[in-house]
């Protein structure tokens, strides 16, 4: 009865390991990512942050550089030059031929995607359900001064004094009003004169608006005085102008009547 029992189990032993097939029970080593078996498709966004951890000999990627992210280096070299172009690379991408996950001993991230000398590595927290990290309040950029700074002053200048309250006369010597304001254009240059004509002690006066190149600087006795190639009834005729103190300009007076 022993002899039969013994017998039996020695014959499912035997059926066992024919079944099973020379090899069986052993453990399997894991498939070689660089063994030219085409793998998982890389899209676009992907196959770029690969080819951005090569490092790439100006744009071309050589064999051995390529080693650890292509599969096939010949079936992705397609034109057989020994190199892989971008174009190459992102063609390889479509056929299966780039691995997203390096092998292992691949070089560090370089180019556009590696940490510059210097920087600091990322946070590992970003982009997980980690608190955020309160950042301190960006300093206020310095102030720069923009001003122009002049280191002469021009010999021939005439002060600004020398119009403004001056009383203005004809060329025969005649005062025919006072200088009320200079006004000064968009781009900083005087450009018209306000000369007050008419009314008695300020009262019934009127402003005329003339060229600022109208008026003369001219010298008798050596006092100077201001001169204008006109007469006191053609200034009382011109179009007058009155001064709106609340908006700072000279505004069109009313006719009267």
């Amino acid at each position: 009865m022993k002899l039969a029992l013994l017998t039996s189990a020695l014959f499912l032993i035997t059926a066992g390991h024919a079944l099973a097939g020379p090899g069986a029970g052993e453990p399997k080593e894991p498939a070689d990512p660089t063994s030219g078996r085409p793998g998982a498709v890389l899209d676009e966004a992907k196959c770029a942050s690969v080819w951005s951890l090569t490092e790439r000999e100006g744009d071309t990627l050589s064999e051995a550089k390529a080693t650890p992210f292509i599969v096939n280096f010949k079936l992705v070299d397609a034109n057989a030059d020994g190199k892989i172009s971008e174009a190459e690379f992102k063609d390889g991408c479509k056929k299966g031929l780039v691995q997203e996950a390096a092998a292992e001993g691949a070089p560090e991230p370089s180019g556009a995607m590696a940490p510059q000398s210097g920087e600091q590595p990322a946070d590992p927290t970003i982009g997980t359900d980690a608190p955020e990290k309160e950042l301190p309040p960006a300093a206020a950029p310095a102030a720069q001064d923009d001003a122009q700074f002049g280191t002469t002053v021009p010999t021939d200048a005439v002060s600004i004094s020398t119009y403004y309250n001056e009383d203005v006369y004809d060329t025969q010597d005649n005062k025919i009003g006072d200088v009320n304001d200079i006004l000064l254009d968009k781009d900083g240059r005087v450009s018209t004169v306000i000369i007050g004509v008419g009314g008695f002690l300020g009262v019934g006066e009127k402003g005329v608006a003339v060229p600022f190149n109208a008026l003369k600087v001219a010298e008798k006795a050596g006092d100077r005085y201001l001169v204008i190639n006109a007469s006191k009834e053609a200034l009382e005729k011109a179009p007058g102008y009155i001064y709106d103190s609340g908006n700072g300009v000279w505004v069109p007076a009313k006719k009267e009547g």
